[in-house]
């Protein structure tokens, strides 16, 4: 039951095994443990990229070692060549934080990630500034390169979306200023209304004015 009902969700053409993250996450970190960079490498190479389990080892793996961030980034650049799922980004790249003395190198290889024609490599860069760059000082830098992300994939725009509806618990104005520009699409910034009106993080009064903002641009 559980292996088919994964196969619904992943929309991955990789062969699933069924097995539940959980028990991926502790065979994760307990080969994470004192891995070498050339360890990894060797991991991500003979691994066998059309199980979906396989892989997903892998990227947590990247996430849980004690590596430097310039090895993490090389092995991810790695794994993103083979990564197919929503989830094999979500999943992985939500155990990462960046802290102050690695930021500069993750935002260069986030504003690489973003250019990119492959959809889930551009949905990287996307779910990793969520999850690290949403801050005061940040804001401006995510909204910057989120302006500038051309793919049109629909995995690329559900995260964009989940992203704004995300910023918007925090930083509401400045988040309902940005998607009133013309830099973003309409099915986007449908999206990113919908998923905040869903949100249980964002007031019943800022709802109220999402859906009367809705109501304004829906009759123009």
């Amino acid at each position: 039951m559980f292996k088919e009902f994964s196969e619904k969700i992943l929309k991955t053409q990789k062969k699933i095994l069924g097995i539940r993250v959980p028990d991926m996450r502790k065979t994760a970190k307990e080969k994470a443990k004192n891995i070498s960079f050339d360890s990894l490498v060797l991991m991500l190479n003979k691994c066998d990229k059309n199980v979906y389990e396989d892989v997903f080892i892998c990227g947590l793996v990247i996430s849980y070692s004690k590596l430097s961030d310039e090895e993490k980034i090389k092995a991810t650049k790695i794994y993103l060549e083979f990564v197919d799922s929503w989830a094999l980004i979500d999943s992985a790249i939500m155990t990462k934080k960046t802290t102050k003395s690695d930021e500069k190198l993750w935002k260069d290889f986030v504003e690489i990630c973003i250019k990119s024609d492959k959809e889930f490599v551009v949905r990287f860069g996307v779910v990793y500034m969520m999850t690290n760059f949403l801050d005061e000082k940040n804001i401006d830098f995510v909204f910057k390169n989120l302006r500038k992300i051309k793919h049109t994939g629909y995995y690329v725009k559900m995260a964009m979306a989940w992203l704004y509806a995300t910023s918007a618990i925090n930083y509401f104005d400045k988040t309902i200023n940005e998607l009133q520009t013309q830099n973003i699409d309409a099915w986007t910034v449908n999206k990113s209304f919908q998923k905040m009106l869903e949100s249980y993080r964002i007031c019943d009064e800022n709802k109220k004015f999402i859906r009367d903002l809705k109501k304004q641009l829906k009759n123009r």
